[in-house]
């Protein structure tokens, strides 16, 4: 997933650059499926950048696959961004709000009815992480986790080796007194683009113009983007929205509709 094109930019390079315009110099890369394929990716796109990848035959999980990078790191708070999410959410942002609370990990919050399940205290902290549908006391909210997160280098050490799950030591942290911080951006777009509907409605989105990411990726002149060398036979014709990549044919009298072409 991480190698699929949105708008014939695979989505890991247009995370990449979001991480080097935040000021990122160092980036590790866990790898499952076809990863030759990611870390060719990853040293082609991230010249200029420190990179490792981290291969897991085996998934570890979403605290297991950060504790396996644990060697790569210095002491300075790490950022963590899942793979399969288009957002503009500021990571520079995210990353300097971080240092001006003592909570060893902070959690990037987002309103998206859909997946709202976190449950945040007043105090911007998480109470719970399975609160979806649960009645709320006054002050109290329920967010989306984003899949972007800053975590203390040295709380790493409270991920268990192996195969492990963030939320369970996070929840280890609160029922032990501890707190985590969450951060909620304002006018700002989060999407999970993981499944095939949610790849295809975030494409006739973005080229019907009915979201504007110009931070991100280029502000559409219509409602067809094509790559280089598309050609199109005698009869052939693209209705609706279309993302056509490099090197794409429309065979004689083809008709294209409201899809995404690649390569």
């Amino acid at each position: 997933k991480p190698l699929v094109p949105i708008l014939n930019r695979p989505l890991l390079g247009i995370i990449i650059d979001q991480l080097r315009a935040a000021g990122v110099e160092r980036l590790a890369v866990n790898t499952h499926h076809l990863p030759a394929d990611v870390a060719t990716f990853v040293e082609e796109h991230a010249a200029g950048m420190e990179t490792r990848i981290f291969h897991e035959p085996e998934i570890l999980g979403t605290g297991g696959g950060i504790k396996n990078t644990e060697s790569f790191w210095n002491d300075a708070p790490l950022l963590v961004i899942n793979s399969d999410i288009l957002t503009d959410i500021n990571l520079a942002e995210v990353y300097t709000y971080h240092s001006s609370h003592d909570c060893p990990v902070t959690l990037v919050m987002y309103d998206c009815r859909r997946f709202n399940s976190v449950k945040i205290n007043p105090r911007m902290e998480v109470m719970d992480f399975s609160s979806r549908g649960k009645p709320l006391n006054p002050g109290e909210r329920i967010l989306t986790f984003t899949g972007i997160q800053v975590i203390e280098a040295g709380f790493l050490d409270h991920f268990p080796p192996g195969i492990s799950h963030s939320i369970d030591t996070y929840m280890r942290l609160i029922r032990n007194g501890g707190a985590i911080q969450t951060y909620i951006p304002q006018n700002r777009f989060w999407r999970d683009v993981g499944s095939l509907q949610d790849y295809l409605r975030i494409h006739r989105e973005l080229l019907n113009r009915e979201i504007i990411l110009e931070r991100v990726v280029p502000s559409m002149t219509g409602p067809i983007v094509s790559g280089t060398s598309l050609r199109m036979e005698t009869g052939a014709r693209i209705d609706g929205w279309a993302c056509a990549g490099d090197n794409v044919v429309i065979k004689k009298n083809g008709r294209v509709q409201n899809s995404v072409l690649w390569d």
